[in-house]
């Protein structure tokens, strides 16, 4: 898989009493979290856009060589192109969501200027590196307006190609979408998830199609 040149972490964890992973959880009722899935195709540019994913990321602020791990599940049919008529293709022929509603990624650990990853997706295991950017932000006034708690950004930029992880596109529609896309995912989590749980539950499930 060819990943983006561009990588960058930014970590700027306060110093903590003892060196400890922290946990960051991955819950938004908004669905302010996004994973956006690009295709250039010959004839046709096309944006899906998913966010109803949950999980969480634990690093150690102290020593973040130490490692990174974390699982992420996202719910295929709630990925979305703006066009109705288009998702249910994408979703019957393509994504075969009524067989394959969820995939799941598990961060394993830090791979030099990346991160190895593996997604449980259509009955098989694929191992990925990807690039992650990492910023902290401890909570405070500017910060409760998204999440409470010390917050986790992480996002990633890269290429996929859908054959890795068992996506064949139909012959009929490779005109209009490319077996190569760009991943664009962008998420916060936070250490301190509030009392009342209707402020973060895992978000409203996706209608089911007739």
């Amino acid at each position: 898989m060819k990943l983006w040149n561009s990588w960058a972490l930014i970590l700027t964890f306060p110093l903590l009493a003892a060196s400890n992973p922290v946990r960051f959880d991955i819950k938004d009722l908004t669905q302010r979290n996004l994973l956006a899935v690009v295709s250039d195709a010959p004839l046709e540019k096309m944006i899906a856009q998913c966010h109803l994913f949950h999980g969480w990321v634990e690093v150690d602020p102290q020593d973040l060589k130490a490692g990174i791990r974390g699982e992420l599940e996202l719910d295929t049919r709630s990925c979305e192109t703006g066009s109705g008529i288009r998702d249910l293709v994408l979703q019957e022929k393509v994504l075969d969501v009524k067989q394959y509603p969820l995939a799941k990624v598990q961060i394993k650990k830090w791979v030099k200027e990346a991160i190895e990853v593996s997604v449980d997706y259509r009955g098989k295991t694929t191992s990925l590196e990807i690039p992650l950017k990492v910023v902290f932000f401890p909570e405070g006034e500017k910060t409760k307006g998204r999440l409470p708690g010390n917050l986790l950004r992480i996002s990633s930029q890269s290429e996929l190609g859908l054959p890795a992880i068992g996506i064949s596109v139909p012959e009929e529609m490779k005109q209009t979408l490319s077996s190569k896309v760009e991943l664009i995912f962008d998420a916060v989590g936070t250490s301190k998830l509030p009392n009342d749980k209707i402020l973060l539950p895992e978000g409203p499930k996706p209608k089911e199609r007739g």
